[in-house]
């Protein structure tokens, strides 16, 4: 990079540095998404939310991360996964530089209280140069990434309020490249201006005091007291405690008193507020659940305001949400999956699995529902042929499902059902001879090969010839993706068809239907 360069972004670092706290706020969105290539290397641990919990990964290359979590930080208990990222790339990021990077999923988790990642990595990252930042899963909204407690080269320690991807780099030049890369969303843009006033002060060890004060102090008058004062909706009520409740997280976090911050005279109710709001966004989110059927919605505005209300303590509110995510998370699982020999279904059958029952899953849980596939005994009936079935193998089969609706996701497109437990599987063996000439003998297995837990009655192409790589080995649980997601009682169905060898037809149909429970 040439002298000119350097010295142009220096100058953008300073102005930007300089810039009132109101007018950057001000600045133009512009989103920078940086490529993220995750490596097979991971860790995964239920945590507690109750007690809190450590995971550690430790690479191959010599890098350490840890993430502790504090106790009562999570909503619920949850599987959480460390996964080491083999690479990070972006046009005006050095490729020489170095980088150490982790992705926390699941992805988007807000957190109630700051957990802390600790990287330990194995050449050391030099403080005069080292820039922390993160990512969402997907690359969208990096911004600087908030260091905490003293630093040292070896052991870089970085307050979280969220789940996603953060990295460490030497690069001289990321801090400005990070920074220009301005989210639309206010609350980053302000934790993005706080973590470069923390790395400055870790880089020359000067004494942040002043700068804290007064960026806390123009938060809450530039940002946070005039989103209260606009306060006449569900959707400006719920901007305004989260501005207010971000900003006092923050200002705990680094030991400041938020009361202090507070301008003379200032006496808006939050408690009323929050009722009011809370009035206003449940009527909204009830909509959503029985006249929508969007049920992610509901436990968008449910987790929302039960963190909230633990917060402000308003133990009402949050069972009020509470009841309702809880009975709009009830739903019917259907599935109806055939193999059979012929042309056409109508003269032809063979062995069918189906699945019907109803299931409540709780949006704060990773835990999986459980349901039963039961087998049902048909035999072939050729046009040309005399089949006379010669044995069954079979017994009812069970099915796990899980990740359904959690993490929480707006994005349709990545819903996903993780279908698994599918115990045993079910053959039969038919001899069949030829009507027109009996010498002709045929021997077949429906299905044509024992597949061991991976049928019961589930639909081979999600992981057979169709080749859709659903299974996960890991796990032993298909991740059933592609569903067309609608918005009335039938809310999800999945379809696969395939013909074997023109000879062997596979058909399985899967709905979910959502029926929540009357409040």
């Amino acid at each position: 990079m040439n002298h000119l360069l350097i010295l142009l972004l220096a100058l953008v670092a300073c102005q930007v540095q300089a810039m009132d706290l109101k007018d950057y706020l001000a600045l133009p969105a512009n989103p920078m998404k940086i490529g993220v290539t995750l490596d097979t290397e991971k860790v995964t641990k239920k945590i507690v939310a109750k007690t809190g919990g450590t995971l550690t990964l430790t690479a191959t290359n010599g890098d350490t991360f840890e993430l502790t979590i504090p106790p009562k930080s999570l909503q619920a208990d949850t599987e959480i996964t460390l996964q080491k990222v083999k690479s990070v790339k972006h046009p005006k990021l050095s490729a020489a530089a170095h980088y150490s990077s982790v992705e926390i999923s699941p992805d988007g988790i807000k957190l109630q209280v700051p957990a802390t990642l600790i990287f330990k990595p194995k050449s050391a990252y030099p403080i005069h140069s080292l820039t922390p930042f993160s990512a969402q899963a997907d690359g969208d909204e990096t911004h600087l990434a908030m260091l905490v407690g003293k630093q040292a080269p070896n052991e870089i320690k970085l307050a979280l309020l969220h789940f996603s991807n953060y990295t460490i780099s030497d690069e001289a030049t990321a801090e400005e490249i990070i920074d220009q890369g301005l989210s639309q969303m206010e609350g980053t843009r302000i934790s993005n201006w706080l973590s470069r006033k923390i790395l400055h002060s870790n880089r020359t060890m000067g004494d942040i005091a002043k700068d804290m004060e007064q960026f806390f102090r123009e938060t809450f008058n530039n940002v946070v007291l005039p989103s209260i004062l606009r306060v006449n909706t569900c959707a400006s009520g719920r901007n305004a405690l989260e501005n207010f409740l971000a900003w006092h997280r923050q200002a705990e976090l680094l030991g400041a008193d938020p009361e202090s911050y507070y301008p003379t005279g200032f006496k808006v109710d939050l408690g009323t507020m929050m009722t009011d709001t809370s009035e206003q966004c449940y009527e909204i989110a009830k909509k959503a659940c029985y006249t929508d059927h969007r049920p992610v919605e509901v436990f968008d505005y449910a987790l929302q305001f039960m963190r909230m209300g633990e917060l402000l303590g308003a133990p009402l509110i949050v069972e009020r949400f509470r009841n309702l995510a809880t009975k709009c998370s009830k739903f019917k699982f259907f599935m109806e999956s055939e193999i059979w020999a012929g042309e056409t279904r109508d003269n032809s059958s063979g062995v069918t699995a189906k699945a019907e029952f109803d299931f409540s899953l709780n949006p704060l849980t990773t835990e999986p529902v459980e349901g039963s596939i039961d087998i049902e005994d048909t035999s072939l009936n050729f046009t040309d042929l005399n089949c006379d079935r010669t044995s069954l193998h079979t017994k009812p089969s069970k099915v796990l499902i899980k990740n359904f609706l959690w993490p929480v996701v707006s994005d349709e497109n990545k819903f996903i059902v993780g279908i698994g437990g599918l115990t045993p599987y079910s053959q039969a063996k038919y001899h069949c001879v030829d009507k027109t000439d009996p010498e002709m003998v045929i021997d077949m297995d429906l299905p044509p090969t024992p597949m061991g837990s991976f049928w019961g009655g589930m639909f081979i192409g999600t992981h057979g010839p169709t080749g859709l790589n659903e299974l996960d080995t890991n796990t032993g649980f298909f991740n059933i993706l592609g569903w067309q997601v609608r918005h009335d009682t039938k809310y999800a169905t999945r379809e696969y068809t395939q013909t074997v060898e023109g000879l062997l037809n596979e058909t399985t149909t899967m709905i979910i239907y959502h029926t929540p429970e009357k409040l």
